[in-house]
């Protein structure tokens, strides 16, 4: 069928491989063929291509999260070329009420890394709204529950880009209802969204809107949380927001405090990406002139010489990611 196609000028090549350019009149005349099917064959047609594109999501997650540099642009191009198909089989999911998870992921992460976040709160939202439609028996059928928490968290990210802040931060005040609420998540992945979710109440919401205290409590509720659950690794990115939040209030010591704490965890984990983050805040600090010991006490943390923290507190403004001494 392919080939007839191709022969009458209706399929040509495209530019990337494995595809093949539509002219307009063709999917045309393929819908117009779909609508006049009867009622079995049409929706036994609509499955197979919302399957079919159920593992075709999945497999465009796994390149957009991908840690290879060309895997992960593939996986742009290919979730560009697959737009259109995406956005219908998600249609098709939904009003078939089975899970969305293959076909919304790879969506709502191209939005984000084509930053249009408008187009992405509506995908958001439209999802989360038909999602509440489904039947409480097709919800467990399907454990959608942490579907419900991701797309809530993902239309307060939404609108947090788009400077939303109140919606956000009522977004994520329904994310801890909802946690509550849902029986199947339990033991870590519950602890585990209840602190992330505090986390961003106090990063993205008060904090951006120089709510100080706010965010303090925020932070604070995600700190005991990880504290109590023993994740360590979290506690990081906690410790270095509380020391940015005391820095914007001028509070150096508390500052120097948090950032150093947040240092030793990344050290812990051998996070260099982490480490350069984390200097270059603490060359900030440095800068202020107001904690002038700040070098000895990074060489403590670290393992290094007081003179080899200087110059890493003088470079760090330019790197990305920490880099040891050779040796």
């Amino acid at each position: 069928v392919l080939k007839e196609a191709a022969n009458w000028g209706l399929l040509t090549p495209h530019e990337v491989p494995i595809f093949l350019k539509l002219q307009p009149i063709f999917p045309y005349f393929l819908r117009t063929r779909l609508n006049a099917a009867e009622d079995d064959l049409r929706q036994a047609i609509e499955t197979a291509f919302r399957e079919y594109y159920d593992g075709v999501g999945g497999e465009l997650v796994q390149l957009l999260n991908s840690k290879d540099a060309q895997e992960k642009q593939m996986g742009q191009v290919l979730t560009r070329l697959e737009y259109e198909n995406l956005m219908t089989a998600l249609k098709m999911a939904l009003s078939a009420q089975v899970s969305i998870w293959n076909i919304y992921v790879p969506l709502d992460e191209y939005m984000d890394m084509t930053q249009d976040h408008q187009r992405g709160l509506e995908l958001s939202k439209n999802a989360l709204n038909c999602l509440y439609k489904y039947s409480a028996e097709k919800l467990a059928e399907n454990d959608l529950g942490s579907d419900l928490l991701r797309i809530t968290d993902d239309i307060a990210r939404h609108q947090l880009m788009l400077k939303q802040y109140l919606a956000a931060e009522e977004s994520y005040l329904e994310i801890l209802k909802q946690i509550e609420k849902l029986e199947k998540f339990e033991g870590k992945k519950r602890v585990k969204s209840r602190a992330s979710t505090y986390h961003q109440l106090g990063g993205a919401v008060a904090q951006d809107q120089r709510q100080w205290e706010q965010a303090e409590k925020y932070y604070g509720k995600a700190l005991e949380i990880q504290i109590e659950f023993n994740d360590r690794y979290s506690q990081a990115s906690t410790y270095h927001n509380l020391g940015m939040v005391a820095q914007d209030q001028r509070q150096w010591e508390q500052a120097e405090k948090y950032l150093l704490k947040d240092l030793e965890i990344s050290k812990e984990y051998n996070d260099e990406y982490g480490m350069g983050i984390t200097l270059r805040s603490l060359s900030r600090l440095w800068e202020t002139g107001e904690r002038p010991e700040l070098p000895a006490a990074i060489a403590s943390v670290l393992g290094i010489s007081a003179e080899y923290a200087e110059e890493l507190l003088k470079q760090s403004r330019g790197i990305i990611s920490f880099q040891p001494v050779p040796g």
